[in-house]
């Protein structure tokens, strides 16, 4: 899909990639959407048994239930969530993997899933959704659900995005690939398309509040260069979209803090303020367990032991609008 991904047809080739990524130092192994099950499955296989973590895409084939069980560490962007909270789930990943294994391969997959959405949505299965939560907790896969990017890639089409004081800091060639009709993604979608995908996204937040309930647990994230997500500031809206589905402002904050530090097995440096810790931390103007709007209001920044005042924060951002206005580098 994405140009310098690694391709892996095979069963025999997602082993090789699995040893060779291992051998090379990598930390895990990124799992994406077209992986076929049996590869999926001797990538999981062979990254248990030489211990390395996978995680990233539930691919489009596999059940995200199956994909829990087999080992995969997180789950990004709610991948496969839609499907795996659908009573049809089973019927209708069946007709989608008879078209991509079809001559006509992912693109008659692409149409056929298409056509399937409103499916999903029309069978979307609130009690079937908590019991998928329940199966990622015992598996200890974790969602990392960009709400941010679910947000922004679902409107598009919505030429009020163009208006956001924050593009003076994006440098012109990540906002030119920002409009959909330079994205491969997106050019083709209808004003029909469109709005079926603002009902997806509606559908992702409640499905988000049901795995939740079922037992899940959330990493905080963005998923940066993708179109209007901005580096820093979109973590803040991130929080605001998780108090918006029914948790916390202390979990919104948590899933940001400690809950990441746990994922990683670094309580013993990250996710505390005490002492011994790394000083990684933000002083707020206000209490954002009051209002989890409040994380924006950013007096004191501690990044690595460096302190970044209001004036040091301001010329950080100064730097950036001029770069960004300057164009690429020759």
């Amino acid at each position: 899909i994405w140009p310098g991904s690694v391709v892996a047809k095979t069963a025999e080739d997602g082993i090789r990639i699995v040893d060779s990524m291992r051998a090379a130092g990598a930390d895990f192994v990124k799992v994406y959407s077209r992986l076929l099950p049996e590869t999926f499955a001797a990538i999981a296989t062979r990254a248990r048994e030489i211990g390395i973590p996978i995680a990233g895409h539930v691919p489009s084939l596999v059940r995200p239930a199956e994909a829990a069980r087999a080992g995969i560490r997180t789950v990004e962007h709610l991948q496969q969530a839609l499907q795996g909270c659908s009573s049809r789930e089973e019927e209708l990943l069946a007709d989608y993997s008879v078209a991509a294994r079809s001559p006509g391969g992912w693109d008659s997959a692409s149409a056929v899933s298409r056509r399937q959405t409103p499916l999903y949505l029309a069978s979307h299965d609130p009690a079937r959704c908590r019991a998928l939560g329940g199966e990622f907790a015992r598996a200890q896969t974790w969602m990392v659900p960009t709400f941010t990017v679910l947000r922004s890639i679902s409107r598009l089409d919505d030429t009020t995005l163009a208006a956001d004081e924050r593009l003076q800091y994006v440098p012109g060639f990540l906002k030119t690939g920002w409009n959909p009709k330079n994205d491969f993604r997106f050019r083709m979608v209808t004003p029909a398309g469109w709005a079926v995908r603002r009902q997806v996204y509606a559908r992702q937040l409640e499905i988000a509040r049901l795995l939740r309930d079922g037992g899940a647990r959330f990493l905080a994230g963005t998923d940066l260069a993708n179109p209007y997500i901005f580096a820093g500031s979109s973590l803040h809206d991130e929080l605001a979209l998780f108090v918006s589905v029914g948790f916390s402002p202390l979990e919104a904050l948590q899933a940001a803090t400690i809950e990441p530090a746990r994922f990683l097995g670094a309580t013993d440096s990250l996710g505390t303020v005490a002492a011994g810790q790394l000083a990684d931390l933000v002083l707020l103007e206000a209490d954002p367990l009051a209002n989890i709007e409040n994380v924006r209001r950013v007096a004191v920044v501690v990044a690595n032991g460096r302190v970044f005042d209001q004036e040091a924060r301001a010329k950080i951002l100064a730097d950036a609008k001029q770069r960004a206005s300057a164009g690429p580098r020759q």
